[in-house]
């Protein structure tokens, strides 16, 4: 397995492109222009294809914070899934980035969400439930999407949450100050 860090001049950008639109809801994505912008132009946003033997078989992208790494989106070809590749991804990305990894979840509400969060604990993560989380939206005209934050490596929900939450909406959602208000959502 191998992370390829692309562009969206790079060959494997339409495929990734595809994965990306058909892995995640609209909510939970940037519109095709905004994503090839932040690729190719923001320094703390890593895009990477996954590669098996030199073929495309999923994608994972993160942001370098302070002292952390946030993993914004991260699926491997439906096809592919269930072979070991997610977690021969996730030890290439900390093998990396040698720092604690967040990312975001969906709460625990059907079998597939428990599924995936019960991936990422086998993989070292640790779901954080105690601290509410909005992702806000990636398009005007959508809503924020209520979340939860699992983290590897040496971080604490209680003294790191808070931190965390005003990093990423700052600097992947572009909010000057954290969400909060979570009155009206599902």
């Amino acid at each position: 397995m191998e992370l390829c860090p692309i562009t969206s001049d790079h060959v494997y950008y339409a495929q990734f492109e595809q994965l990306m639109e058909s892995a995640f809801p609209v909510e939970e994505r940037r519109s095709h222009e905004n994503q090839r912008m932040v690729t190719d132009t923001n320094a703390n946003f890593h895009p990477c294809a996954l590669l098996q033997n030199k073929e495309f078989v999923g994608l994972i992208t993160y942001w370098q914070g302070p002292g952390f790494v946030y993993v914004e989106h991260f699926a491997t070809l439906p096809s592919l899934r269930g072979g070991g590749l997610g977690r021969e991804a996730l030890a290439l990305l900390f093998s990396r980035v040698g720092c604690p990894v967040v990312l975001e979840v969906e709460p625990p509400l059907d079998d597939l969400k428990q599924r995936r969060i019960r991936f990422y604990e086998r993989n070292g993560f640790q779901l954080w439930q105690n601290s509410s989380y909005l992702q806000p939206p990636y398009q005007k005209g959508l809503s924020p999407v209520r979340l939860l934050l699992m983290a590897y490596g040496a971080l604490d929900e209680e003294a790191d949450f808070a931190c965390l939450r005003s990093w990423i909406h700052k600097e992947v959602y572009g909010f000057l100050s954290p969400l909060l208000d979570d009155s009206g959502l599902k």
